[in-house]
């Protein structure tokens, strides 16, 4: 009699405490895994990285075909030419001042991780 009331009770309790069981671990999964919370924004932040990087690229593309523009065979800029041709070769007259700037890059002000 006493052994069939402590198995009545053990199974009583004993659903309630699989049911939280199982609560606790569809949270866990739900917050740390494959495609948990935590995981949504690490992708996220990552996302954010890769844009910002494709913005520079973009930019960076841009110059280089406003650069490049000014050797194409119909519109040829003799100035670029010349400045191309010094650049490479590395000759200049000799009252020239030569003066060398770096391809113009936008400033990075925000580093993401």
């Amino acid at each position: 009699m006493l052994l069939s009331q402590i198995k009545s009770n053990l199974l009583a309790l004993l659903m309630p405490f699989l049911g939280c069981l199982f609560v606790v671990y569809l949270g866990y999964h739900g917050l740390y895994g494959d495609n948990g919370l935590l995981r949504y924004f690490q992708l996220k932040q990552q996302m954010e990285r890769y844009e910002y990087e494709l913005a520079l690229l973009k930019q960076e593309r841009e110059l280089l075909i406003h650069r490049t523009q000014g050797l194409e065979r119909t519109s040829l800029d003799l100035d670029l030419v010349e400045e191309r041709a010094r650049e490479v070769l590395g000759y200049a007259h000799p009252n020239d001042y030569v003066i060398f700037y770096p391809l113009e890059t936008p400033p990075a002000t925000e580093v993401l991780p």
